[in-house]
């Protein structure tokens, strides 16, 4: 399994005869996941079998995918965490361990006790934190680069996004560029498939929320009205 990988799990051996079926997780990777890699055609842990095909993968494989997933988002706080004995530990972010992770952070929503108890077993790691503690959350930032881009298509580039000015009050760095935000947005979107195909000749209609009954008119159901302001000159 590697170096790292041999340090972050403990001796897994006890499961490696376990094997766990995708019916076991809500999470749809995890899911995936075990669909893509079955071996076996029962499950150690919900008792599900099939006669013609593999429906469970080895448990131990599944705890590598998860640990996979959490290492995009979580590090051990000897990594990354200040330490101050006169403060009693840690200092300056937010620290769990394996069990709560597991159960209040990842959403894994494991109902199998069993199967959450040697999932539980299977880390090496016991206490973790977010990554980077100091920096921005990626939501944050994210804030700041959409602000950042309704500044720069409201004052400086309306339809054009190849260069953008920089404000240099704010010091606009190439990350923050309106054309690498739109990437950037682009590709949360198709990671959480928020992009759907409908067959042609689908008939879409198109809502609105209100309090009230609205008129179905033209005039009701088009665009805002254009407000021009005029001021005297002088």
């Amino acid at each position: 399994m590697g170096f790292i990988m041999d340090h972050e799990i403990e001796d897994i051996y006890y499961i490696e005869d376990k094997h766990v079926c995708d019916e076991c997780f809500e999470d749809y990777a995890i899911k995936d996941f075990i669909e893509e890699n079955a071996i076996s055609e029962m499950c150690t842990y919900c008792g599900r079998s099939s006669a013609d095909k593999a429906i469970a993968t080895k448990l131990y494989e599944v705890v590598i995918f998860i640990l996979e997933g959490i290492r995009y988002e979580w590090d051990e706080p000897v990594n990354c965490v200040g330490w101050c004995s006169q403060e009693g530990g840690w200092v300056g972010a937010t620290i769990t361990d394996t069990h709560d992770l597991i159960a209040y952070n990842l959403d894994l929503e494991i109902q199998n006790t069993k199967l959450f108890d040697d999932i539980i077993e299977s880390f090496n790691i016991s206490e973790w934190c977010q990554r980077d503690p100091y920096g921005p959350r990626p939501e944050e930032e994210m804030f700041t680069d959409w602000e950042e881009f309704a500044y720069q298509i409201k004052h400086k580039i309306r339809y054009v996004f190849f260069k953008a000015i920089s404000r240099k009050r704010r010091n606009t760095s190439d990350r923050r560029q309106p054309f690498i935000i739109l990437k950037k947005l682009g590709d949360v979107v198709n990671d959480l498939g928020l992009i759907k195909s409908v067959p042609a000749g689908s008939e879409i209609m198109r809502a609105r929320v209100s309090t009230k009954q609205l008129s179905s008119t033209v005039k009701e159901l088009g665009p805002p009205h254009v407000i021009r302001l005029f001021y005297p000159i002088g």
